[in-house]
C-alpha cells in the first residue's frame, strides 16, 4: 500500500514524499496544487514532474528544502524504518 507523509506545509507549498519512494535516493516532492516538482537531497536538485509552479515558487521551495534538511531527512529516515521488516 503506498501512501503520503506531508513533511510541513509553507503557505501554497506542500512538501511530502511518497512511501513507495523511500526506497529511492532521498528526495521531497513539493506541489503548489497545480505544478509538482521533486528535490534530491542533499544536491538541491530541481525535476520538473508536473508543469504549474512559477520559478519564484520553485526558488522558495529550494530555499526551505535547504533551511528544513534536517528535519526532511530525520522524517525520511523515520518513515523508511517503519517499513523494514
Amino acid at each position: 500500500m503506498v501512501s503520503l507523509s506531508t513533511i510541513f506545509v509553507e503557505g501554497s507549498l506542500r512538501f511530502f514524499f511518497w512511501s513507495k519512494d523511500l526506497f529511492e535516493k532521498m528526495h521531497v516532492h513539493v506541489t503548489n496544487g497545480d505544478g509538482l516538482i521533486k528535490i534530491w537531497l542533499p544536491e538541491m536538485t530541481i525535476v520538473i514532474i508536473r508543469p504549474g509552479m512559477r520559478s519564484d515558487e520553485m526558488r522558495k521551495a529550494l530555499r526551505l528544502a535547504q533551511a528544513r534538511y534536517e528535519e526532511i531527512a530525520r522524517k525520511w529516515e523515520a518513515e523508511k524504518a517503519k517499513m523494514r521488516p
